[in-house]
């Protein structure tokens, strides 16, 4: 998974790529799962790291579930906290989709 991701220019910050905002979101949430499977595997099998850091410039991406995106990118006034996979079951997040804590704007 590694070889693919970065054969295909995952690790590189598709910050300067002419593709819409949201590809580039879903190419670092996409990154940043490999680097943390990558991490993972090394641990649990007792093995070395497959992917340098020095290696990869992609930013960390933006805590806010899939569907939520678009608004975001847009600019929207959207509440604040953790996104659905990362809550826990019992918070009011599961009934909207949505985070919800304090409100956030978008500055990208």
């Amino acid at each position: 998974a590694v070889r693919a991701a970065q054969d295909i220019g995952l690790h590189h910050s598709p910050r300067y790529f002419f593709i819409s905002a949201i590809e580039k979101e879903t190419r670092r949430k996409i990154w940043w799962g490999v680097y943390t499977l990558d991490c993972l595997l090394a641990l649990a099998l007792d093995r070395p790291l497959a992917i340098k850091d020095a290696d990869c410039d992609v930013g960390i991406p933006v805590e806010l579930d899939n569907e939520l995106l678009t608004l975001y990118f847009a600019g929207a006034l959207l509440p604040r906290g953790r996104s659905r996979l990362c809550g826990d079951s019992s918070s009011s997040s599961r009934s909207t989709g949505l985070p919800d804590e304090s409100a956030v704007r978008s500055t990208h």
